[in-house]
Order: C-alpha cells, then sequence, then structure tokens
C-alpha cells in the first residue's frame, strides 16, 4: 500500500468516526463543535491542527505522482493557507462565522450532512485500499 493510501484509510476512518455522531445525535454533536471554537484560544488551537493536518496533505500529495496526489497537495496547501492567513492570526472573526454557519443548521439537515461525510469517509478507505 503507498503512502497515498494508507493516508486515505486513515482520513476515511477518521472522517468516519468523527461524523457519525451527526446522524444519531445531531444537537449534541453540534454543541460539541461550537465549544471546540467557542473561544479564541481553542479556534487557535484548532488552526493549529488545521494547518498541521494540510502540512500533512502536502507532503503525502507531494510524495506521490498523479492527479488525486495533485488533489490532496492542493488541498493541503489551501488548508495552510487557510489556517495560517485566517484562523491562527483572527480567530475572532473566524469563530464567529463558524458558529453562526453551525448554528442555522437544522437537526434533520445536520443529519443528512452527516450520513453524506460518513459514505464519502467510506468512499476513501475503500479507494485508499485499492492504491
Amino acid at each position: 500500500m503507498s503512502v497515498l493510501g494508507l493516508f486515505f484509510v486513515l482520513l476515511g476512518s477518521a472522517i468516519i468516526v468523527t461524523r457519525a455522531p451527526l446522524i444519531v445525535a445531531p444537537e449534541r454533536a453540534r454543541h460539541l463543535v461550537l465549544k471546540i471554537i467557542g473561544t479564541d484560544r481553542r479556534m487557535r488551537i484548532f488552526g493549529i491542527f488545521v494547518a498541521s493536518l494540510g502540512a500533512l496533505l502536502v507532503w503525502v500529495g507531494g510524495s506521490e505522482p498523479g492527479a488525486v496526489a495533485q488533489i490532496v497537495f492542493y488541498l493541503g496547501f489551501f488548508m495552510v493557507l487557510m489556517a495560517a492567513l485566517g484562523m491562527i492570526p483572527f480567530p475572532g472573526p473566524c469563530g464567529k462565522l463558524a458558529r453562526r454557519v453551525w448554528g442555522k443548521f437544522p437537526p434533520r439537515t445536520l443529519r443528512i450532512i452527516g450520513a453524506g461525510a460518513v459514505l464519502f469517509g467510506a468512499l476513501l478507505v475503500i479507494y485508499g485500499l485499492g492504491l
């Protein structure tokens, strides 16, 4: 299995585990997300996590040839830029926007988002196993 395949399996598994609660308990999952991004300090920590994940995507995408690897590379580059230029230096406005967006979704929509994310995570695992 290639590094890209292993990464897809791990990322897909993480997506499944973290998004499945949106299906069974959307209000509690929303509360947890709002708690995670609730303060400037927590938003900065989340931004550091996003930047680290983005750097990992840049490394994984840069280590493999192919179109999928290029997509992963540019997605990682976007994540690093978003975190480094938005979430870390300006956690207040970014957190306010995120809280406003997450607060608008009704439970049914959260369930649909969760189901779509779990399906996407499963597809990533299956694709990664094939690499």
